[in-house]
């Protein structure tokens, strides 16, 4: 499992030349959101290269996708984690300016 498009890729390069035909299966996507349960069907979109975005295609624990659940409590799309950019106070902020919040989330 890794957020980060990059490294997902090194992964999948380093445990194609290193996994020796045994199994492995790599998500593109948050571990703490995603269904990562043996039965999701989240697993159909390991090992891709160009995996689609897990925010609108993969399914949270509770059903839905975190786009659905961010839209029910009117969060919109919650930025990447390299659209952080920290202030001169120290707090942290994206591009359209929306500010992290003292729990990490978007105020």
């Amino acid at each position: 499992m890794e957020l980060d498009l990059d490294l997902y890729r090194a992964c999948l390069v380093n445990m194609r030349l290193y996994a020796w035909e045994k199994p492995y299966f790599i998500l593109q996507a948050d571990a703490l959101v995603v269904d990562l349960e043996p039965g999701s069907p989240n697993w159909r979109f390991a090992n891709r290269w160009s995996p689609p975005d897990w925010q609108t295609e993969m399914v949270a624990p509770g059903g839905g996708t975190y786009a659905d659940w961010g839209r029910k409590r009117d969060r919109g799309e919650q930025p990447d984690s390299g659209d952080w950019k920290e202030n001169r106070d120290g707090k942290r902020t994206t591009a359209r300016g929306d500010q992290e919040g003292a729990e990490g989330g978007l105020t």
